[in-house]
């Protein structure tokens, strides 16, 4: 996985590009050998698995109330909401919210 990323990273993808998710698969791939992302893409392009979105918004506590966005800091993948958002990962100034 982490020649996979490194591959796409050095293809100039990064979080501020928007990719087609078969050209992330395409340049993850650094040699024949590596299908650690083509291999689940095809699987899941042919028989995708529903996502139950309002449960994931649920487990990463976060909600909409009225105009404004709640965060639960007791929710159950609290943690990875946490990365997600995190100024560390991002870009400046991508992301903003109350």
């Amino acid at each position: 996985m982490q020649d996979a990323l490194r591959a796409i990273v050095a293809a100039g993808g990064t979080i501020d590009q928007e990719w087609p998710i078969s050209r992330v698969a395409c340049r993850g791939r650094p040699s024949h050998r590596n299908v650690v992302l083509t291999s689940p893409y095809k699987t899941m392009r042919e028989e995708p698995d529903p996502v139950d979105l309002s449960l994931l918004w649920k487990q990463l506590g976060v909600r909409s109330d009225s105009s404004h966005i709640v965060f639960d800091n007791e929710a159950h993948l609290v943690g990875i909401r946490q990365k997600i958002i995190s100024p560390e990962l991002r870009p400046a100034g991508t992301l903003k919210y109350r």
